[in-house]
């Protein structure tokens, strides 16, 4: 395979999803949906801040990718509190 016309980019990747979903759509499925609308646009603004862009966002997860090592972490970090500040665990991105 020839490298012409081949262009690379490093990027840094984060992928986030909701911890116990499954169980969570068994218990409420309208609510969990609901939920996970409203949250999904506030990660995606937290995203964007933090100058990365939403991928894919199918389910319950979240595919994000930044151009920035440094600003993957400090997005990872925004999201993490967003989860610990509103006391909902399901919005803790995975190691």
């Amino acid at each position: 395979m020839t490298q012409e016309g081949l262009k690379r980019k490093l990027a840094a990747i984060l992928s986030a999803d909701v911890k116990e979903y499954s169980r969570l759509m068994r218990e409420d499925e309208a609510a969990t949906i609901q939920t996970l609308t409203e949250y999904r646009h506030v990660m995606t603004s937290l995203v964007n801040q933090h100058h990365g862009r939403v991928v894919d966002a199918v389910g319950d997860n979240l595919l994000a990718e930044f151009d920035s090592v440094v600003d993957a972490v400090l997005g990872s970090i925004s999201l993490y509190s967003l989860g610990v500040c509103l006391k909902v665990p399901t919005l803790i991105p995975h190691d």
